[in-house]
């Protein structure tokens, strides 16, 4: 299995604003909800391919199969994404735009304001960050 890790210390995290009766109030992602280190796994046996996102706490993570041949892994008690499994790993550019449309799928399905900001961050990553990332595994 190869593996490349990307460090993240330019991630901030998402800022959002929320409407509210007494007026507009900006949120971010708290420090926990940002990560500071994306490792991508190959199994070039399987052609699986491992994303794990690494944050300043640990947590154990479930998998969900959001579509065929891609799984995300959510906190147990954070619903924070801690990651992704992709079955058939063939190009870069194809499992990029396939993590977003992903990760878009659950940032609309999001309940908490902390879960959006933590989506949207790891979209940014995507967007990018993954390309380059798959291309060194």
């Amino acid at each position: 299995m190869e593996s490349f890790r990307v460090a993240l210390p330019e991630i901030q995290g998402t800022r959002m604003v929320v409407h509210g009766i007494h007026g507009d109030t900006t949120v971010s992602a708290s420090a926990y909800d940002v990560p500071r280190f994306m490792e991508v796994k190959l199994d070039h046996a399987t052609r699986v391919l491992r994303i794990e996102f690494g944050y300043p706490d640990r947590e154990d993570s479930t998998p969900h199969e959001v579509e065929k041949g891609f799984s995300v892994l959510v906190g147990v008690n954070s619903g924070k994404l801690l990651g992704f499994v992709v079955k058939e790993f063939q190009k870069p550019g194809e499992v990029t735009v396939g993590l977003i449309r992903v990760v878009d799928q659950q940032l609309q399905r999001a309940t908490r304001e902390n879960q959006r900001l933590n989506y949207q961050t790891i979209r940014d990553v995507v967007q990018n960050k993954m390309e380059k990332a798959l291309q060194a595994v």
